[in-house]
């Protein structure tokens, strides 16, 4: 018997997008016809993983989405995720046109920001799942999201959280991103909506939030259904990546002394000159911990203006983390939860420097679980310094982060319980 087609919009960076291709070949795997939608900065990966895949714009994330203030959505950011959906609808319609009325009823699988799920849902009266990726995206009455400097108070009675919420919804959040929604959705003959962020991105008929209840527990609204799973912990193939065992220099140096720090700007990042001279100041600041580093960054020009690189330094495009972190002393990076995982996973403290969007709140809940400290992007060297050289001799954070190791290598795939989601949807 044919099974259901299955349509997979993701859009944003490596972390938005690579846990949805890896959901995809799963999916593919059980013999479904799958076809991903993403961005021509991510189509390379799609393909590697052997999926029929279409980009629907033509470049990443512009840097001014990626600089943007510590407020999320940010409008230009916001303007970008439109511009994707607007771009996806003709593809996808084309694609689902392909399947004939008789067959199985395609399904949907959208990421957070994947404006096209529920527009697609709506127009075609097709069935989607929502895929959450980190906790501040996820509805709910409950949770304390942290969006830059603004935070609910822990303090703040729970009775008054979901008033507060829909008053942050309506005045904060609604004036930002409904008018371009609603603007798309009358081109296609649809009415307005309220809420947006809070109720018409999640699907009602189900969703998945992909990391753990000990991370952030989820406690949806009534009328919104998220299954909690786990971290997705996939990085799919990429050309820019090299494995140990094909890099002998960094294999050597890693062998040749103590475990380096590690630094990571973020992929959609494409100018990191700025974070990669803080992580220089840190190796070249007096008394600090950090004297054999990793400069994660694709951003070869930036480095380059900042002068030779110190000696115990070293700079990859990429590596596999999963090969990398078990092998290093810690991790910075700027709260993306992708990166997150990963060193939970290998069990080595972090230093979060966050900038935007669901960084802060990643950043915090690091720090509230004690593998992390969270440090202003205005700090000095000598601030990096101290807090990285706490993290490091506190043994309270090594005890966290052992307990995140064992906990994560017992834990279930995350995406393949993610494709049973998907299936019990067909």
């Amino acid at each position: 018997m044919p099974k259901a087609p299955i349509l997979v919009l993701c859009h944003g960076s490596a972390g938005d997008v690579h846990p949805l291709l890896g959901l995809a070949r799963r999916l593919a795997d059980r013999g479904h016809p799958v076809q991903v939608l993403c961005g021509r900065l991510h189509l390379g990966a799609a393909q590697r993983l052997g999926l029929d895949a279409q980009a629907v714009d033509t470049d990443a994330l512009p840097p001014q989405a990626v600089h943007g203030p510590g407020l999320w959505p940010a409008p230009l950011l916001w303007r970008r995720v439109l511009q994707a959906a607007r771009a996806s609808l003709p593809l996808a319609l084309a694609w689902l046109d392909r399947w004939p009325a008789d067959g199985p009823r395609p399904v949907l699988v959208a990421g957070s920001f994947a404006l096209a799920g529920p527009l697609l849902r709506e127009l075609r009266g097709l069935r989607l799942l929502t895929v959450h990726l980190s906790p501040a995206v996820v509805p709910s009455d409950t949770l304390a999201v942290r969006l830059g400097d603004l935070q609910m108070p822990a303090w703040w009675p729970q009775r008054w959280r979901p008033a507060t919420i829909r008053w942050a919804e309506r005045w904060l959040f609604d004036p930002v991103v409904a008018p371009g929604v609603n603007a798309l959705r009358a081109e296609w003959g649809l009415p307005p909506v309220q809420r947006v962020l809070g109720r018409w991105l999640h699907s009602p008929d189900g969703a998945v939030a992909l990391f753990p209840p000990a991370f952030a527990p989820v406690l949806p609204p009534p009328g919104l259904a998220v299954q909690q799973l786990g971290f997705p912990l996939f990085d799919p193939p990429r050309a820019d990546a090299r494995c140990l065992a094909d890099d002998p220099e960094l294999l050597q140096f890693l062998q040749d002394g103590p475990p380096p720090v590690v630094f990571y700007p973020a992929s959609a990042r494409r100018d990191a000159r700025v974070f990669l001279g803080r992580a220089l100041a840190l190796v070249r600041e007096p008394g600090s911990p950090v004297r054999r580093a990793v400069l994660i960054s694709r951003d070869r020009d930036g480095l380059q203006a900042l002068g030779p690189l110190p000696a115990g330094v070293l700079q990859r495009d990429f590596v596999p983390f999963e090969e990398l972190l078990p092998r290093s002393a810690a991790l910075v990076h700027l709260g993306g939860i992708g990166a997150a995982a990963q060193a939970l996973r290998a069990g080595i403290p972090q230093l979060a420097l966050p900038l935007h969007h669901d960084q802060f709140d990643n950043a915090q809940r690091l720090q509230d679980l004690g593998v992390a400290r969270w440090v202003r992007k205005h700090q000095s060297a000598t601030v990096l310094a101290r807090a990285l050289s706490e993290l490091q001799s506190d043994p309270r954070t090594a005890q966290a982060c052992a307990v995140w190791r064992e906990r994560l290598s017992a834990a279930p795939n995350a995406l393949t319980q993610a494709a049973d989601a998907v299936q019990a949807l067909a």
